[in-house]
């Protein structure tokens, strides 16, 4: 029996091509009949080399981030409202006329030290949901961009710190910093001195539910912990 197959080659910057004639019963027969390559030139910018869509992916990522980050700040107010932490007119005005109120940061260092209210559970519980650590679904954990390495070295600066101070989480020992969040240097460069892993966030609200616990807090759980 005869056949006609089409084979191809899709590379980067070009596509090869071969059209043969098999015949099972008579190998004898079997032949290339025509073949060829298609050149094309890359798309990427010739000065760098960057993906022409580069920016499509990047803004697409962008807007996957927020959409995540929107249903999980959802999912952590349900929760609340769920457990009766707190009501929806509670939540509705939690973030107005912040003025005044204490930085969520310091609340994460007092809720290792003293009792929280209704109101300061609820917004470091929202704080943590907003930023939910850095984790990584990759087969190798060391990322191959500059970035990635950047962000894996302030985690690994932070870790030592956890392991070789009196902080008992991560977050007690950011709200000791003046600058808190990720950003540009003096010098104008991206700094990722504060960079911390899902893994350590984790432990910081374990750390704090255990801690209200011993406080005598009502407004924990186990139930609230693992949900």
């Amino acid at each position: 029996m005869e056949k006609v197959i089409l084979g191809l080659d899709l590379g980067i910057t070009s596509i090869g091509w071969a059209l043969v004639n098999t015949n099972d019963e008579n190998p004898d027969k079997n032949e290339i009949i025509d073949s060829g390559v298609r050149i094309f030139t890359i798309a990427e910018h010739p000065k760098d080399g960057k993906s022409l869509a580069l920016p499509r992916r990047e803004a697409r990522g962008a807007r996957r981030t927020i959409k995540r980050k929107a249903q999980k700040l959802r999912a952590i107010k349900r929760l609340l409202l769920k457990r009766k932490i707190i009501t929806q007119n509670e939540i509705d005005n939690l973030f107005i006329g912040n003025k005044g109120q204490k930085d969520v940061w310091d609340l994460r260092r007092d809720a290792l030290y003293r009792e929280l209210d209704v109101k300061e559970l609820s917004r470091i519980m929202i704080h943590l949901a907003k930023h939910r650590g850095y984790f990584s679904n990759r087969k190798s954990e060391e990322p191959s961009d500059n970035e990635g390495k950047a962000v894996l070295s302030g985690i690994g600066h932070n870790k030592d710190i956890l392991e070789n101070s009196k902080y008992l989480t991560v977050g007690e020992y950011i709200s000791t910093k003046v600058k808190k969040r990720n950003g540009k240097d003096t010098e104008g460069k991206l700094n990722y001195e504060n960079s911390v892993s899902r893994a350590m966030l984790i432990d910081e609200i374990n750390i704090i539910f255990s801690k209200q616990q011993e406080f005598g807090s009502k407004l924990v759980s186990d139930e609230l912990l693992h949900n």
